[in-house]
């Protein structure tokens, strides 16, 4: 909306609708009357679930996927993985193409946002020491479709990611996606951390996301287990979908990958926790008693940075983000 587009936005529920009106930001943005409306999808799996949604559409941008908890905020038990991070992901993602295809001539891009589980293959990610980490990915890797049993949701939710995009790309070989009037653009990115506006309390923010992972490391929590060192800030992925909506028309059919990644060292997290945030170390409310290793990942945005125009911020920037907002929510307790 700060770039003019109009938006209608589709969510799962009602009280969705009530929560993103009521934020100041919000407020605004939408003064036009006709620049944010909804639309409820309580199922986004169902067959013709955007067809509505989509009608008169320019671009579309499917953000919705589902995410696993790293909190045990959501239950999703081994038999369900396939399912609930595979079979549904896929199905609400060929979904928003058909329906794209079905509005007609007017749909002119489908923007997907995706992660780098997608492209990564899951070893990497699990810091197996079997495979070889000087291996780089980019916008053009690909990779076969993992097939379960999963061994974690996690492992299961980065098999939804690759299958999602392997689906979306080979779609446009279908007899529908060969009549597609519309190209698509897959956002790959890294871990996403930053300010989230439509978290209303410290205890949210504490099981909210992956936003969760990096806060926990700034309140001391210790983990032995290596995680991938690649990050991104928020703002810059929504900044690259918006910038991706304004670039040139590809050939019909035809798709392009931007990945959004830097990489980071975790533990840099509680440097700037020790040098920034002092007091609040000595008052008991951070901590730079967090231990995080870190597994780097070859997994490069530069390209993104050259087409777009844009350099994303640096993981400093994703941390003190974190780290003001849990303490102004504390505040505000």
């Amino acid at each position: 909306m700060a770039k003019s587009y109009r938006v209608r936005a589709a969510v799962r529920t009602d009280a969705k609708i009530d929560k993103i009106r009521a934020h100041p930001l919000v407020k605004g943005l939408a003064k036009a009357p006709d620049s944010l409306s909804f639309i409820v999808i309580p199922d986004l799996t169902l067959p013709g679930a955007f067809d509505s949604a989509l009608q008169d559409a320019t671009y579309v941008i499917h953000l919705a996927a589902p995410v696993p908890s790293f909190n045990g905020s959501i239950t999703v038990t081994q038999d369900q993985y396939d399912k609930y991070f595979v079979q549904d992901a896929v199905n609400a993602t060929l979904g928003v193409l058909k329906s794209a295809a079905n509005a007609g001539h007017g749909v002119k891009r489908v923007i997907l946002t995706s992660s780098a589980m997608a492209v990564v293959p899951f070893p990497y990610l699990a810091a197996s020491p079997e495979v070889d980490y000087s291996v780089s990915f980019g916008p053009e890797t690909r990779q076969l479709t993992p097939t379960g049993p999963f061994g974690s949701e996690v492992e299961a939710y980065g098999a939804g990611k690759t299958a999602v995009l392997n689906a979306a790309e080979a779609w446009f070989t279908s007899e529908l996606g060969k009549q597609a009037n519309f190209d698509l653009i897959n956002i790959v990115a890294g871990w996403t951390f930053g300010r989230d506006e439509l978290v209303t309390s410290a205890d949210e923010l504490r099981v909210t996301g992956t936003n969760s992972v990096l806060l926990g490391l700034l309140l001391g929590n210790k983990s032995e287990w290596p995680f991938t060192g690649n990050a991104v800030v928020a703002a810059d992925v929504a900044r690259c979908h918006v910038l991706a909506l304004a670039q040139k028309a590809l050939a019909k059919g035809e798709t392009r990958t931007f990945v959004a990644s830097t990489p980071i060292v975790w533990e840099d997290a509680v440097d700037v926790v020790r040098t920034e945030f002092g007091a609040d170390v000595e008052a008991g409310r951070l901590s730079t008693d967090g231990k995080q290793p870190t597994q780097p990942i070859n997994f490069d945005g530069s390209k993104t940075e050259d087409i777009l125009g844009i350099k994303f911020a640096p993981f400093q920037e994703a941390v003190r983000q974190i780290a003001n907002q849990y303490l102004e929510l504390l505040d505000q307790a």
